[in-house]
């Protein structure tokens, strides 16, 4: 059940991370914000071609838990226990991994709907819906990690007051922000300024991405600019690539990075207090600091 809508004057405003590993066969997950304003009460939905929802403990037991799964069956809404954390169990063992960051403690409710007209007359499909709602304004504020069920399941936060979202597992650590309004957030020695950051810590080294203008940082490195950027440090520390999108005029980045550095593709501007301030020419899409 969820409350009417007084009016039709809502505002919607949705940002989408889709972040990906270097490996075409690392993970590539989804980081979803959609913010509502106006006053309005709402609800948000996401369908998943599976078998069943529900929380981690439900479904620890993946073959325990589906020893009743309801198939090609419609079935009514119901309330799942409260949590931020939720799998569902695909049809294909290909599972996906929710975190609710936003909204805490709202009711959270699932049901089953297919059919053979369900898009594809010739096979038919079922799915399950995990569904949220909120009595006014705020932000939904969901991660969404698919993995192959036989793969272990990555650990999912959310630090900084839910502002930044950490998943970690045997591919590495990743850290991630969006932020309707320029924000700031750090834990973990990540920290991010603006409205969209990435950072992906593995085995080779670390990347720290700017979806916007702003600031990201992990550890002793960082990456500031006023257009999208990243930044790519080697495991050594030794070797740092940077990556804009092309502008018809020069653009000025600042990296931080400990130590004395050479530019190849850039020109270094200013370099002090651990930090140097790279200006690429027009047309310029990378450049690369060598430690000296």
């Amino acid at each position: 059940k969820v409350a009417p809508a007084s009016g039709t004057n809502l505002t919607w405003t949705r940002q989408l991370l889709f972040v990906k590993d270097p490996s075409p066969a690392g993970p590539a997950w989804l980081l979803l914000r959609d913010t509502a304003a106006s006053g309005q009460p709402t609800a948000w939905q996401f369908w998943t071609l599976s078998e069943k929802i529900g929380t981690p403990d439900q479904t620890k037991d993946p073959a325990a838990f589906l020893a009743d799964k309801p198939g090609r069956t419609n079935l009514p809404a119901r309330e799942l226990p409260m949590s931020d954390r939720y799998t569902a169990l695909g049809q294909f063992e290909m599972d996906v991994e929710y975190l609710v960051a936003s909204p805490a403690q709202t009711p959270r409710h699932t049901l089953r709907f297919g059919g053979p007209n369900g898009g594809n007359a010739q096979i038919p499909e079922w799915q399950d819906l995990l569904h949220l709602q909120l009595p006014g304004d705020g932000a939904y504020y969901v991660a969404l990690f698919p993995r192959p069920r036989q793969e272990t399941t990555p650990t999912m936060t959310a630090l900084a007051d839910g502002k930044l979202i950490k998943v970690a597992g045997t591919f590495g650590t990743d850290y991630a922000f969006l932020s309707t309004a320029s924000g700031e957030a750090a834990a973990e020695g990540a920290s991010v300024k603006g409205t969209a950051a990435v950072i992906q810590d593995r085995a080779t080294g670390a990347v720290l991405s700017l979806g916007a203008e702003g600031e990201v940082r992990y550890k002793d490195f960082g990456i500031a600019g006023s257009n999208s950027a990243s930044l790519r440090v080697d495991k050594q520390g030794q070797l740092l690539l940077v990556s804009v999108s092309p502008s018809a005029q020069a653009q000025e980045l600042k990296v931080t990075a400990p130590g004395d550095w050479t530019a190849e593709g850039a020109k270094i501007k200013e370099a002090k207090d651990g930090a140097v301030v790279l200006s690429l020419p027009a047309e310029t899409t990378s450049a690369r600091l060598v430690r000296k």
